[in-house]
C-alpha cells in the first residue's frame, strides 16, 4: 500500500523543534519570504499527536497562535 508522504517507517518522534520552525519563520519573512510547513497525515487522515504538538508550540513561540493551538497550551499549564 502507498501513503501520500506517510509511511510505516514515519518518525515516531518530532522531526523538527518548535524552535527551528520559529527560526526559520522568522528569517524568511524579514526576506519578504514564506515559511510553509507541511505535515503528512496518517492513513486514517489525522495528523501524528507530536506533528500538531510541535506546530501548535512553534505558534506560541511566534505568538500567533489561535484555536485549539491556545487551547492546548492552556491545558498543559493546569
Amino acid at each position: 500500500m502507498t501513503y501520500w508522504f506517510w509511511g510505516p517507517a514515519y518518525p515516531k518522534t518530532q522531526t523538527l523543534t518548535p524552535a527551528f520552525i520559529a527560526e526559520k519563520y522568522h528569517h524568511l519573512t524579514e526576506q519578504g519570504n514564506l515559511l510553509i510547513v507541511n505535515s503528512s497525515p496518517t492513513p486514517d487522515g489525522v495528523l501524528e499527536e507530536y506533528d500538531h504538538q510541535t506546530l501548535f508550540e512553534a505558534a506560541r513561540i511566534l505568538n500567533i497562535a489561535k484555536g485549539y493551538a491556545l487551547l492546548s497550551s492552556n491545558a498543559k499549564k493546569n
